[in-house]
Parts: C-alpha cells; sequence; structure tokens
C-alpha cells in the first residue's frame, strides 16, 4: 500500500520485476505500475492497459486531475462524457466541487495543495464566472489516457459552447448542433396506454441510450393524457430515443384500441413542435376574437375535453389534411392540477400556448417550421384568403387568359392582380386551399404603412372574388356537373339570327325552324333523311301520344323529347347513324327515358312498340310475334346504343319536379295551379315548340309561358325562378308557333 503524492488516495504498486539477462550488481527498473502508482493506477495494469512513462524520467508526477467551469460540467453530465469515460478507461471519476474564494494564491498565481503554482488552474480561476470550479479526480486503470480525452472533450464543449452563444434556439427541441442547455422535448400519450408504459417503463428507458426519460405532471383537470419528458445530449440519440419511443406508444395504442382522430392518428398522443405566444396562436389560427368566442359556443367537442378545438379555424384543418397530421394544443379551461387543496398552473391571459404533432416525430421540425413561417408571415402583413367551396376555380385562376396567339402582358390573372393593386398573389404553399395576398410588410413604417397594405390587399380580395363569380357563372352554363354538358350553348345565342335564318324558307316550315339553326337542320334533315321541317315537332307529338297511351307520366315524354333534340342537335352531324329511321330514334329516346324513370314500372320493350303501332298505325292490329315485330324490336335496340354512345351517356335530365317547388315555396302560385300549369307545359305540342325552348331556355320558361296563356299573373313567378321578361315572351312565341304548325297535322285515332 502506497500513498500518493497529494495524500489523498492509497494504492497497491506492482512488485518490481528481476531481469534475468541484468548484470549482477545492477539496479532493475521499476515497472510501469510501480511507477504509476502515483498516478493511481490499478495493480492489474499490464503493459497494454498501463500508463506510458512520462517524459522526463521515472521520477516525472503525471497529473490526475483536470479544473473545469461549469457549464461544462453541465453539458459533460447532460452527454454522459464522465460515464464514457470511466467505462472505455476503466478508472474511477470523482467531481469535487472548488469555490473560487477557497483557492490558494502565491504573488498572484493559484497553487495547489502541495504549494506549488498550478498554471492549469490560475487559468481555470481567471476564467470562471460564477465564481465556482469543478476539479475532476481520476483513478484507475489508465488514468493518463483518460485525462488526456477528458481534455480534449473540455476543450471540443468549449467551443460548442462559444459557437451556441451567438444563436438562440428556435424551439424546445433544438434540432441542429449542441447546446450548454440539454436537448429536450416532450411526448404526450393518452391515458388508456400509461399503465403498460408504466409497466415497461425501465425495459423501454434502457433503449433510450443517453437519454432521460422521466414522467412529469401534464397540468390537466380532465387526466385525459400524460406526458413524458425527454432530455438528451445530442440530436442523434434524441432522434433514436423519439424513433423508438414512437414505435412502441402506437403498439400500445394499437393494442388497447385507443381511438384515432380522421387524420389516421390517435387522439392524444404527440410530440412537441414548439410554443408559440398566446398572440401568434391566436394570429395563426383564429382571424378575430368574434369568431374565436363562435367557435368556442358552437365547438362539436364536449366541454370537458382537454384540446382546443381548431376544426373553426380553415387553416388547421387544412394544414392537417394535407400533412396527415393532428394539431393537439392543450385547452384552457382544462390548464391547471390541485396540489394541497389548491389549483395550480391554470390559464392566463398570457400564458404561452405548447403546439404538439401527432405524426412521425422524424417529421416535427418540418411541420413547425410550416407553423412559425406562417406567423412570421401574418405578422408582416400578408393575408390569406380561403376558398373554401370555391377551391374547383383554383385551376381557373392558374390557367393563361390567352391560350393562344399574342401572350404578352398580362397574360395571367395574377399578374393582372399584381399590376392593378400592387400585391402579389399566389397559391399558398403550406394549405393549397388558400390564395397567399401579399401586400407590402407593415412592420417598415407602422403609421403609413399598415393603411396601404391593408388597402391592396382589400382591392385585391375584391378582384379575386369578382373573378370566382364569373368563372362561376361560366362553368355553370358550359357544363351542369349533375346533369352533364350544358345543351343551351350548343345552339346559337341570338335567337334573331334564327328569325332570320327562317325568313328564307316558306311560311308552312318557318313555325319550325325557329326552334332549330337552317344550317343545322339541314344537316340533320340529311342524316336522318327529313323530308319536311315539320318532322321533328310531329315526332315530338307522337312520343306524348304514346307516353299518354301506355299510362306513363308526361314527364316521361318531357324526357324522352330532351333526349331526342340533344341527338338531333349534335356539333358533329356524322355521329349520327344514318341507316336508323327517324321513328327508331323515337322509339329508342322514348325507351331510354321509360328505364330512366322511377315513378312507375317501366315498360318492357314488346309493351313499347305495341303502343308505338297504334299511334304510328291506326286502327291496325300488331303481332308481338310476327318477324316484322322481332326485326323493330332489334332494330330500336341497335339506335338504342347509336343514340348513347353518340351522346357519350349524356341522357339524363333535372325533370320540373324543382320548378313546381320554387313557385310554391315561395308562394308566387299556389302547388295544384302549378301542377295543372306544368302538366299542360308538357303536352304534346308544348313539347313540340322545339330546342330552342327546352335545351336553351327549360321548363321555368315553358312553364311561365303557358302560365301566361292561362291568363294567370306571372309577375310573381320572375323572381321565383329568376326569369327574364324577354326570353318569356320569346318563348310564348315558340309555343304558339309550334301550336300553329301541328294544327294541320292528322290526328292519331286514339284522340279523334
Amino acid at each position: 500500500m502506497l500513498l500518493d503524492e497529494e495524500g489523498e488516495r492509497f494504492a497497491i504498486a506492482r512488485k518490481p520485476r528481476v531481469q534475468r539477462d541484468a548484470p549482477p550488481g545492477a539496479v532493475a527498473a521499476p515497472a510501469a505500475g510501480a511507477e504509476g502508482s502515483s498516478a493511481g493506477t490499478s495493480p492489474r495494469s499490464d503493459s497494454r492497459s498501463s500508463s506510458p512513462v512520462p517524459p522526463g524520467g521515472a521520477q516525472a508526477k503525471v497529473r490526475n486531475c483536470i479544473y473545469i467551469q461549469t457549464p461544462v460540467k453541465d453539458a459533460m453530465q447532460t452527454r454522459h462524457t464522465l460515464f464514457k469515460c470511466s467505462s472505455h478507461c476503466r478508472v474511477h471519476i470523482d467531481l469535487v466541487n472548488l469555490p473560487v474564494r477557497d483557492v490558494k494564491t502565491k504573488d498572484g498565481a493559484a497553487t495547489a495543495d502541495d504549494g506549488e503554482v498550478d498554471e492549469e488552474l490560475t487559468r481555470a480561476v481567471s476564467q470562471s464566472k460564477d465564481g465556482m470550479l469543478w476539479k475532476v479526480v481520476v483513478s484507475g486503470m489508465d488514468v493518463r489516457k483518460a485525462v488526456d480525452w477528458l481534455q480534449k472533450m473540455e476543450q471540443r464543449i468549449t467551443n460548442d459552447l462559444s459557437a451556441d452563444a451567438a444563436s438562440a434556439p428556435g424551439t424546445l427541441l433544438n434540432h441542429g448542433g449542441v447546446s450548454a442547455k440539454p436537448i429536450q422535448t416532450e411526448i404526450i400519450l393518452p391515458r388508456i396506454v400509461v399503465d403498460e408504459v408504466k409497466r415497461r417503463f425501465f425495459t423501454m428507458k434502457g433503449y433510450c441510450y443517453n437519454v432521460d426519460v422521466t414522467f412529469t405532471h401534464s397540468d390537466s383537470k380532465s387526466k385525459q393524457f400524460a406526458k413524458l419528458s425527454l432530455g438528451a445530449g445530442t440530436i442523434g440519440e434524441m432522434e433514436r430515443a423519439l424513433d423508438y419511443l414512437y414505435g412502441e406508444l402506437s403498439s400500445m395504442c394499437l393494442a388497447a384500441r385507443a381511438p384515432m382522430t380522421n387524420m389516421g392518428v390517435y387522439t392524444n398522443l404527440g410530440f412537441l413542435g414548439g410554443e408559440l405566444s398566446h398572440e401568434d396562436y391566436r394570429l395563426l389560427f383564429y382571424d378575430d376574437e368574434t369568431k374565436l368566442s363562435r367557435s368556442a359556443a358552437t365547438s362539436s367537442k364536449p366541454k370537458n375535453e382537454c384540446t382546443e378545438d381548431l376544426d373553426s379555424s380553415t387553416f388547421a384543418v387544412a394544414f392537417q389534411q394535407l400533412n396527415r397530421c393532428s394539431i393537439w394544443v392543450q385547452s384552457e379551461q382544462d390548464m391547471g392540477r390541485v396540489l394541497n387543496n389548491r389549483v395550480i398552473n391554470e390559464s392566463s391571459p398570457h400564458k404561452p400556448r405548447r403546439i404538439y404533432f401527432g405524426v412521425n416525430p422524424n417529421r416535427v421540425s418540418q411541420l413547425w417550421g410550416f407553423l412559425t413561417s406562417r406567423v412570421a408571415d401574418l405578422k408582416r402583413g400578408v393575408r390569406f384568403l380561403h376558398l373554401d367551396k370555391d377551391r374547383i376555380y383554383q385551376p381557373s385562376l392558374l390557367e393563361p387568359i390567352r391560350k393562344n396567339g399574342n401572350k404578352s402582358g398580362c397574360n395571367y390573372f395574377f399578374d393582372f392582380v399584381r399590376q392593378t393593386t400592387g400585391a402579389s398573389v399566389s397559391i399558398d404553399s403550406i394549405t393549397n386551399c388558400h390564395l397567399r395576398i401579399d401586400g407590402g410588410d407593415i412592420t417598415k413604417n407602422k403609421r403609413h404603412a399598415d393603411f396601404e397594405v391593408d388597402d391592396k390587399v382589400e382591392l385585391a380580395e375584391e378582384l379575386i372574388w369578382l373573378q370566382v363569380e364569373l368563372l362561376r357563372d361560366h362553368h355553370i352554363r358550359k357544363q351542369r356537373w349533375g346533369f352533364g354538358r350544358d345543351w343551351a350553348l350548343l345552339l346559337d345565342d341570338d335567337f334573331s339570327s334564327k328569325r332570320r335564318g327562317a325568313s328564307v324558307s316558306n311560311d308552312d316550315d318557318s313555325t319550325v325552324a325557329t326552334g332549330t339553326s337552317v344550317s343545322k337542320l339541314t344537316s340533320t334533315a340529311e342524316a336522318l333523311r327529313l323530308s319536311d321541317n315539320r318532322a321533328v315537332g310531329t315526332a315530338c307529338l307522337e312520343m306524348s301520344e304514346i307516353v299518354n297511351s301506355a299510362g306513363l307520366s308526361e314527364k316521361v315524354a318531357a324526357h324522352a323529347c330532351i333526349i331526342f333534340y340533344r341527338y338531333i342537335n349534335l356539333n358533329d352531324p356524322a355521329t349520327i347513324n344514318s341507316n336508323f329511321k327517324l321513328r327508331d330514334i323515337q322509339l329508342a329516346t322514348l325507351f331510354i327515358a321509360n328505364k330512366a324513370q322511377k315513378v312507375t314500372k317501366w315498360k318492357r320493350l314488346d309493351t313499347v312498340l305495341e303502343h308505338a303501332y297504334k299511334i304510328f298505325y291506326p286502327g291496325s292490329l300488331f303481332n308481338p310475334d310476327s318477324e316484322e315485330a322481332k326485326n323493330w324490336e332489334r332494330r330500336v335496340i341497335k339506335a338504342e346504343m347509336s343514340v348513347l354512345t353518340a351522346l357519350q351517356y349524356d341522357v339524363f335530365w333535372p325533370g320540373v319536379d324543382w320548378v313546381i317547388n320554387a313557385v310554391a315555396g315561395t308562394k308566387a302560385m299556389a302547388e295544384p295551379l302549378a301542377e295543372n300549369t306544368m302538366g299542360l307545359a308538357l303536352s304534346g305540342h308544348v313539347l313540340a315548340a322545339g330546342p330552342v325552348l327546352w335545351l336553351k331556355y327549360g321548363p321555368k320558361y315553358a312553364f311561365a309561358a303557358v302560365a301566361g296563356f292561362l291568363q294567370i299573373d306571372i309577375e310573381p313567378l320572375f323572381r321565383a325562378l329568376s326569369l327574364q321578361p324577354l326570353t318569356v315572351s320569346h318563348a310564348a312565341e315558340l309555343i304558339y308557333n309550334s301550336c300553329q304548325a301541328l294544327s294541320k297535322v292528322k290526328r292519331s285515332v286514339s284522340h279523334q
């Protein structure tokens, strides 16, 4: 047993080894272990692990301690540096607190316990900022190696602290570099898995290497969730621990059948993203105080819910849907806990709000960056316009105005808005359903800039909404999404041109030509071999009679005439199969309308042909088993397929019930009177008025015109159905001309 030179510890020295080939009388050199006894080495050290002989001879002293500052000591403990050193070098390390005031000095220099001047101690005293020093004493196997490694780590940590002093951390979880402050974050977990987490806590903690995992107070009155606090020295260790815990907690939630949000993530399971001030939180998720109070009053969540209801925030909803995550913020009503019969840590008007994300932890930093950038834009005066259901027009806002020809100037709507208002408009990359309107920075000159920016943004919003209304009207007219194409656009817009074209024909044919343009009627007549312009009106009249004979509703006849008009008014007459007769097309469209209605059981094809035979050939007998009837059935089925193919299955129609509901609901007309008027409007002569009335104007104008013929007050109808007086007048003219043209048509036997 030998006492070291500092008189602090005893060490066992190895007995000197006598060299066999040494000359007689020679003194054997002491073993390295014996010389290292002053350094506190272990007697078990061998040639591989013992400290080398220090320069200056065998009697030179090996230093077994270093002096560090308090921040360096905290960083070493956080990183588990001392534990790693003791494990790898097989030494024991003690920390001794050394106040600066207790350090002995000699001629202005610090002295060690033996009274000699210690330059390292003097330098450490001069660098101390808190009046404290820490002496790291090393004893064990490889002291020299341990001291050298600790000195290198001290220098590295000191450099890292100097670099981090110039930069402020952006979040509670510092996602880059090494800081003197430990990297910390939090995890919230649902109460349903807390017992399982506690049962496996030490096992899970063991897999989180060099990460401190502890339960902390949730500060929740409802106790619907628990909270884990994590601390680590490096970002790599923290990421590995979070990834492991995320997998374990997800498995526990799956086994416990924990409830999930509509985004597919577990409720009350989230990872801390960062902390927002109360003002920034309201600026981000609520437009104004009125919206905040309204959302609290109309919240769909129960009052004892521990999370804030962000469903009223268009940004939060769009953000969660686009990123497939959940945003978790503890509600103000749930904040606080009971301690010694007192409620502490309750919410306050200026208390920061912590934001958690229900997502894989490797995406938390990215999502938190999105929120912070959004807050910075809002503070700068950027406004975000939510299109809501009008988002369907967003692609149209991005399309070029002039697709062909000269594209110089404002070829895009957003360019026009920028040049007109001075505010730049773009699609918000965070949500993809907001328009980002940047009118300038209000923080530069708050006296005037805020008013100028607001004026630019408001004018830009007004232009955008005007453009959306124009697009809405355009798309409604161009494409009726619920019932196929808008066939009104396939006809000429100016019916006066039809009048001029109709005046070219003879007086007998002019009444029917007013419903169809001359050029289109000519091509249709050539394709279907129509010898007379009145054939179209006669076909509609015959379809109405067949429907009445079969006992079907007059709405079926109207639907059949709509399909018939669509077919004969196609843009490309080449799509019309000229191998079919007009009556084959009539029966095909009638058979389609018959199968489309759900009021009564639809009639079989042989039944439809039987009633059609009575109308086409009055007084003749129809034999459904004859070869003629079989061939007729085959022709009608082929014609049906031709009609469906040519129209691309656009054979649906909104019907007329909405007209009756509109006038009866607004009390513009009594419902029985409205039904009788509509029944007359769906009669054969009115259905034969032509495609302009039924494809361009629609049933509401036919209804209003018939009501005028019945001398009913139609003034309330203009408001109820949004009618134009000039169009009603023209619809009445079309119906009158149709009745005049078909008055000489031979009536069938069933109506004589």
